[in-house]
């Protein structure tokens, strides 16, 4: 994650910990799809 955007990596950290919280997601697979959420939001 170092390599990510600044915005990036704070709304992947947000939405990770969201689906950690809500959902159950394991930390891993949690950071693998806040990193692909957060770059579509980024890039939309």
């Amino acid at each position: 994650m170092d390599e990510l955007d600044p915005e990036i990596k704070e709304k992947t950290l947000e939405i990770a910990k969201k689906l950690v919280v809500e959902k159950g997601y394991s930390r891993e697979n949690a950071i693998k799809q806040g990193i692909m959420k957060a770059e579509e939001w980024f890039y939309e």
